[in-house]
């Protein structure tokens, strides 16, 4: 693992404790695995018996390479396994916590054990924080599954067939006269639209439209401000409902294009700095003037139909 070397530290080079950082490591990832099980109600395994599993595996992995054999490790994987095997006891009711999570969770930090003894004390860690991620989350997780619908985990399974399937199979390279057609940039750019959209709509429906539309604003201008007007001005010609949230979107992204573009002169430019940032504030003016002027006839037609309540004359 990069950073403080604690055998050196500790000078322990030389000595029969020159391993024993590693074994610290195994438990600290086994203690916070373990805390977050001793939290649920009649399980299998705590906060003892996660740091023990975890230092079963790296003392596993120590003797498998001590006697050149991944024996010793087998054994071990078998005895975590055992442990969901084990009958109930008498006082254990129908509240017990099921017991294929902590099994699963035990096997994962008898592995991360092993992995810390074979030099990768950080992924080891990385992955311990993760697994305690997603045990501590359950209930977050649950909600957002049950948020989604067929329809939705159906276009989830689209984008991904997209992006990871069909994509990398295209070839990148120019095609066609003038060599203008790269087929690999061209399926990005849906990939592209079909990602802004995508997440836009399950951030409204997971966030909220109050809370989604200024989120998908900052995302979308820093992904790709032209996808994200795209996909939001169809939107608002197909669904004038969402015309107000589609406003919003397109506004925000454009605006944190132009945020960004100025920090990115800071960055690599400094010497143009002032000229872009005049270029900025003068785009972001003429936008919102626009939008202003665009909304203003429609609520001045509404005001006066309202109020002098006589039809509009049409020439």
């Amino acid at each position: 693992m990069n950073g403080i070397d604690l055998a050196n530290w500790l000078n322990l080079r030389g000595t029969p404790f020159e391993a024993l950082p590693l074994f610290i490591t195994s438990l600290a990832i086994g203690l916070l695995m373990g805390v977050e099980r001793e939290r649920k109600h009649h399980t299998l395994a705590g906060i003892r018996t996660f740091p023990l599993t975890a230092l079963f595996g790296t003392i596993a992995a120590m003797l498998g390479d001590s006697y050149a054999s991944v024996l010793p490790l087998s054994v071990g994987l078998l005895a975590t396994t055992a442990f969901g095997f084990l009958p109930l006891s008498s006082h254990e009711g129908d509240n017990v916590e099921p017991r294929t999570t902590t099994v699963v969770a035990l096997l994962v930090v008898f592995g991360l054990g092993a992995l810390v003894w074979h030099g990768h004390s950080g992924l080891a860690v990385a992955c311990g924080i993760i697994t305690t991620s997603l045990l501590s989350l359950k209930p977050e997780l649950t909600g957002l599954s049950q948020k989604l619908d067929r329809r939705d985990l159906l276009s989830i399974l689209q984008f991904a067939a997209l992006s990871f399937i069909v994509l990398p199979l295209l070839p990148d390279r120019t095609f066609g006269p003038y060599q203008a057609i790269n087929p690999h940039e061209v399926w990005l750019m849906v990939t592209l639209i079909v990602g802004v959209g995508l997440s836009g709509y399950l951030a409204v429906k997971i966030l909220g439209e109050r809370v989604g539309g200024p989120v998908l604003g900052i995302l979308g201008g820093l992904v790709s401000s032209t996808a994200t007007s795209l996909v939001y001005a169809r939107e608002a010609h197909e669904n004038p409902q969402s015309e107000r949230l589609a406003t919003s979107v397109i506004l925000l992204a454009n605006l944190v294009l132009f945020a960004r573009l100025t920090l990115l002169c800071a960055a690599l430019q400094p010497s143009a700095l002032g000229s872009v940032a005049m270029a900025t504030l003068l785009n972001t003016g003429v936008r919102t003037d626009r939008h202003a002027v665009s909304a203003t006839p429609r609520a001045t037609t509404a005001r006066t139909s309202q109020s002098c309540n006589c039809p509009t004359r049409r020439n």
